[in-house]
């Protein structure tokens, strides 16, 4: 064997044969994670439709210190990964109408008399690709905090997406790419059960191939005891309780995803293993260019930079969301999971 030879890495010599995907549009859902702006534009409505139980809530996530309705200081994972298939991918809130059958655009409605995010898009997702993902959002119906109610979670985001093709009487597109990432709010909550919320994941997958949707790709949670959100002292869970239910998570979700690629005939459902990839960069911090890897480069209580620090050298921009850079290794492991061509 020669030198050449010895120095190629088996996984990338593997990947190298296989098929490069690509794909006709994409499907996010999930928390802030990958939110691209939903939950600011439905807390930013204008004036003259507002109503009194939410005038007093301000734009989620605030700008600045965040980057157009990012939990982040720029674009984050999913807007690099969609820009290097060269897809479009629009923000659910800015495709949805104030009823059904209207025209008035609008991110927000009543419903039984309740104010709520409006699952109304008379179309609208069936011809594009759209990102249905919320900050606050559980893998559950509603959202966290006390404004969780208003919040569609991940269960409600997939209702939306099915509900507006049966009414357009359209089937999911087969060759779109359907990406499901949440759970990270479900657990900084006391007596959190990761068989629910994978449960929870398992039947949003379900109905998506039911409807038609074939390639999925499931993310899987860091450590969240490894995040500087774990060393707040008011937090009602520990930091080695939020490992433990980050490590049963993902275990529990690698067996979920084992068995549905059993049994959803033609289904292709890839984990994207950020757990492997945030133990990597935590471990190997200056091999990403990363000097802070443990602290956010925001002030958790004033919310301001810190001082003489450059941001592109910290891996959390708070206590919770990764920088720009942070977002930009996501991608990247994202395209290299998926073997998607980029261009050198």
């Amino acid at each position: 064997m020669n030198q050449a030879t010895a120095n190629i890495d088996p996984v990338d010599n593997y990947n190298a044969y296989l098929p490069v995907k690509t794909y006709s549009n994409i499907y996010a859902f999930g928390d802030s994670l990958t939110d691209t702006g939903n939950l600011f534009n439905a807390t930013t409505i204008p004036a003259n439709v507002r109503v009194t139980e939410w005038h007093d809530i301000p734009p989620t996530p605030s700008n600045p210190p965040y980057f157009e309705g990012r939990f982040s200081n720029g674009e984050i994972w999913i807007d690099n990964f969609a820009n290097e298939l060269d897809i479009d991918l629009t923000p659910a809130s800015k495709l949805s109408f104030s009823g059904p059958n209207t025209g008035f655009s609008l991110p927000v409605t009543r419903i039984d008399g309740n104010f709520a995010v409006s699952p109304y898009f008379n179309g609208n997702t069936t011809n594009q690709s759209v990102n249905f993902a919320y900050g606050l959002a559980t893998t559950g119906a509603e959202g966290t905090t006390e404004i969780g109610s208003f919040v569609p979670g991940m269960e409600k985001q997939v209702e939306f997406f099915v509900e507006d093709h049966l009414q357009a009487e359209q089937t999911a597109d087969p060759d779109a790419l359907y990406i499901l990432w949440g759970g990270s709010n479900d657990y900084f909550v006391p007596d959190a059960d990761p068989e629910r919320v994978v449960d929870n994941i398992e039947a949003e997958v379900e109905s998506l191939y039911n409807l038609g949707a074939r390639d999925f790709l499931v993310v899987n949670l860091p450590d969240l005891g490894a995040t500087p959100e774990a060393d707040k002292p008011d937090l009602a869970v520990s930091a080695d309780n939020l490992t433990e239910l980050s490590d049963t998570h993902n275990l529990l979700l690698d067996s979920s995803v084992e068995e549905m690629q059993d049994t959803l005939t033609g289904a292709e459902i890839t984990i994207l293993d950020v757990d492997s990839l945030y133990e990597d960069v935590l471990a190997n911090s200056q091999e990403f260019g990363l000097t802070n890897v443990t602290e956010p480069f925001l002030d958790p209580i004033t919310f301001e930079p810190t001082a003489g620090a450059n941001v592109d050298e910290y891996l959390f921009y708070d206590t919770l969301h990764p920088t720009v850079v942070g977002h930009a290794l996501i991608s990247d492991f994202a395209l290299e999971t998926l073997n998607i061509e980029t261009e050198i």
